[in-house]
C-alpha cells in the first residue's frame, strides 16, 4: 500500500515525504513540550504584570489587545 502511495505521489510531481522515526517523533515532541512551556511562562509573566500595573499600563495594554483583535 505504502509503495503504491508514493508512487502515486512521484507521478503527480510532488516530493514523497520524509519518513520519520522514533527518534524524530522524540525530538517533535519534546519541541512541542518546551514550546508549551514557554508559552506558559509568557502567559504567568503577562498575567503578573497586569495584576500589579499602573493603569496607565493597563489602558495600553488594553489598547494593544483590541487592536491585536482588530487585526487577527
Amino acid at each position: 500500500m505504502l509503495v503504491i502511495l508514493i508512487l502515486t505521489i512521484t507521478q503527480q510531481g510532488e516530493k514523497p515525504m520524509a519518513q520519520q522515526n522514533e527518534e524524530h517523533l522524540e525530538v517533535i515532541s519534546r519541541n512541542k513540550a518546551k514550546a508549551f512551556e514557554e508559552q506558559k511562562e509568557m502567559r504567568e509573566e503577562c498575567s503578573a504584570f497586569i495584576s500589579t500595573c499602573s493603569t496607565f499600563h493597563l489602558q495600553e495594554i488594553h489598547s494593544e489587545i483590541k487592536r491585536l483583535k482588530k487585526r487577527y
